[in-house]
C-alpha cells in the first residue's frame, strides 16, 4: 500500500473517531459532518492507490465512488447521496440541521460499515 494511501486512511480513522466522540457529547451536526468526511477520505485513498496521484477536490461521495470504480449497490449509492446532503446541511442554519440523536447514531453505524467495507477492498 502506498504511503499516501495510508495517510488518507489514517485521517479517515480520525474522522470516524471524531464522529463517535461528538455523538458522545450529543453534538450531532458535527458527527454527521465527520461521517461524510470519513467516507470521503477512504474513497480518496482508493483513488490514490489506483492512480498514484492526488485525488480530485470534490466532496461528492457518489462522484468519488464512480471515479474509483467502486461497485456500489443501489442502497449504498442512496446512502452516499443522503450522507453528502446531510453533511452539507449540518454546517448551515435551518431546519435540515435539526437531527435526532437516534437518526445520527444510525447514520454513524452505517458509515462505519461502509468505511470498513471500502477499506477491505484495499487489502
Amino acid at each position: 500500500m502506498k504511503k499516501e494511501t495510508r495517510e488518507w486512511l489514517d485521517i479517515a480513522e480520525h474522522d470516524i473517531r471524531s464522529a463517535e466522540g461528538l455523538l458522545g457529547l450529543h453534538l450531532v451536526p458535527g458527527a454527521v459532518y465527520f461521517c461524510q468526511q470519513a467516507s470521503e477520505k477512504v474513497l480518496k485513498a482508493i483513488l490514490v492507490e489506483q492512480e498514484g496521484e492526488s485525488p480530485p477536490r470534490t466532496h461528492d461521495l457518489v462522484e468519488l465512488a464512480d471515479l474509483a470504480e467502486v461497485r456500489l449497490t443501489e442502497e449504498q449509492r442512496t446512502f452516499l447521496t443522503r450522507l453528502s446532503d446531510q453533511a452539507i446541511a449540518s454546517r448551515y442554519p435551518g431546519p435540515a440541521r435539526r437531527y435526532s440523536e437516534e437518526r445520527v447514531r444510525e447514520l454513524f453505524e452505517e458509515t462505519k460499515r461502509f468505511v470498513e467495507w471500502l477499506r477491505s477492498t484495499l487489502r
